[in-house]
């Protein structure tokens, strides 16, 4: 609200938060921290449409159409922009016009996540497949760490992994995935895929680190 922003002299936005900027005075310093960008209303609409029944396309047309010129409009109204790659960037610049758009990488401590030369083992305990819980000790397993939505296609890792009972998977990822329980129905009946929700940092760096290799086959990726 107004009162809220007008208190601060400097405000930083993140992704939707954006829509904010509206609402401060003109004399606010305001930076946009494009960090995880609405593909979806722009190179991702195509794809995005095919979730929706026919039916409704007429509608989502004129609501994404909207709703595009609504984020190009705050992006230029933001006197700010920092993005945390250059593919991002790139994109925010073909949409927006905008060329004043800086980079600021995130801080990582990269020694946490390099291979180590003895891979210790990870004790799994956690749901492997939606319906069964599988206590095990794996010493040679590959790993995924990419968000489960469509756009990352841990589908299709997945299920090369139901077809290699032999070979270990283990796949990090946050329960509020859009695509968790349809790339956990495909590991059903699978007992060399495991489904790992580690939030503390540490822990996450080491089964990464221990890890054969990690796989990605990302349709796109921000970085």
């Amino acid at each position: 609200s107004w009162s809220t922003t007008s208190k601060y002299d400097r405000i930083i936005f993140s992704n939707e938060s954006i829509t904010a900027v509206h609402l401060t005075k003109s004399s606010t310093e305001t930076l946009f921290y494009a960090h995880s960008l609405p593909h979806f209303l722009f190179d991702g609409k195509k794809e995005y449409l095919r979730t929706v029944p026919f039916f409704y396309h007429e509608f989502y047309h004129l609501a994404l159409f909207l709703r595009k010129w609504l984020f190009i409009w705050d992006v230029r109204s933001v006197k700010h922009i920092a993005t945390n790659s250059l593919e991002n960037k790139n994109f925010l610049e073909s949409w927006t016009k905008r060329k004043d758009i800086e980079v600021i990488y995130p801080p990582v401590n990269m020694l946490r996540f390099r291979p180590v030369k003895v891979k210790l083992p990870y004790k799994v305990k956690e749901h492997s497949n939606v319906e069964t819980l599988l206590e095990r000790e794996l010493t040679d397993y590959y790993i995924s760490t990419v968000r489960l939505t469509e756009n990352t296609q841990v589908d299709k890792v997945v299920h090369a992994f139901v077809h290699m009972p032999l070979k270990n998977l283990i796949v990090l990822y946050n329960p509020t995935d859009p695509f968790a329980e349809n790339v956990m129905k495909i590991a059903r009946g699978s007992n060399n895929i495991f489904f790992i929700h580690e939030p503390f940092e540490m822990k996450r760096s080491a089964i990464i680190s221990s890890a054969l290799a990690s796989i990605s086959i990302a349709k796109q990726e921000d970085f």
